[in-house]
């Protein structure tokens, strides 16, 4: 009987302590990073006022417009055939739950399916320290390839500033672009600016970068470099009126406006000139 007892007794400590064990350890566990915005990595080309918006019944000119759109459209072409993948990639992480590794990593692993293929998708969450940690995806498609890291970042936990780097392809496994990311979480200001970073590319150090601006009358930009030409296009979101310089097109440092439905109108005098903060 007594036998009986000390057995029982010790079956009972030993869930006990299991209990205990399985309770502290999911107390230890640290909670996952939150993830960055889609719009840290995300560059949004579709904010840029387009033809559809607007009145048809008349003909009118519309240089000036019709000329930052297709700037515009050229890095459009660039990111859709070089950064599509892992960008929509990504852009699916946040319907998924993590699963805790260890060291403070977590992970987000699902399957998307791009551009009618079905991708595998690893994203790797690590800190670094108090202030920053580290993203890092990669991706597997069937036999083509395995565990591919297509791009890795530094981010802060208060997600005012990121710094991704993008290599280019399974087939060419280079460091391709870099994305800068930044947001004034108090007035809503963000930037974000996507440059060519491969030493072997034609356009190397060439890029775009969109802003957001709220309390200014141009509340959205588009600053385009490509081999040291310079275009700076603004516009307000609500009325579609807009403006561009671009020395290397225009062969001046003048301003060149439009109007709410895209026309080409003068620009006010006062305004006309480039000033050293919009550069």
């Amino acid at each position: 009987m007594n036998d009986w007892k000390v057995k029982n007794n010790l079956f009972v400590v030993a869930i006990l302590a299991g209990i205990f064990l399985f309770v502290s350890s999911c107390e230890n566990e640290p909670e996952p990073m939150d993830l960055p915005p889609a719009e840290s990595l995300i560059l949004d080309l579709s904010e840029f006022p387009s033809v559809d918006s607007v009145s048809k019944s008349v003909p009118a000119l519309r240089t000036n417009w019709q000329h930052s759109s297709l700037t515009v459209l050229g890095w459009n072409t660039l990111l859709a055939i070089n950064v599509a993948i892992p960008v929509a990639a990504y852009d699916e992480a946040s319907n998924h739950t993590p699963v805790y590794l260890e060291n403070g990593d977590w992970e987000w692993s699902y399957n998307a399916e791009i551009k009618d293929k079905n991708y595998q998708v690893r994203l790797i969450g690590s800190p670094v320290d108090d202030q920053y940690f580290r993203m890092t995806m990669y991706l597997s498609e069937g036999n083509s390839f395995t565990n591919f890291e297509w791009f890795t970042g530094i981010i802060m936990y208060d997600h005012s500033s990121a710094e991704w780097k993008l290599n280019h392809s399974p087939d060419n496994p280079v460091a391709y672009m870099q994305v800068n990311y930044e947001k004034d979480q108090e007035n809503e200001e963000a930037k974000i600016r996507y440059t060519v970073i491969d030493p072997g590319n034609q356009f190397v150090n060439s890029y775009i970068e969109y802003g957001k601006q709220p309390l200014l009358e141009y509340d959205a930009y588009y600053t385009v470099s490509k081999k040291g030409n310079l275009t700076i296009i603004q516009w307000n979101t609500i009325t579609r009126a807009g403006r561009v310089l671009d020395e290397g097109y225009f062969h001046d440092i003048q301003w060149r406006c439009w109007d709410s439905q895209l026309n080409d109108v003068p620009c006010p005098t006062e305004n006309n000139q480039l000033s050293e903060e919009v550069i």
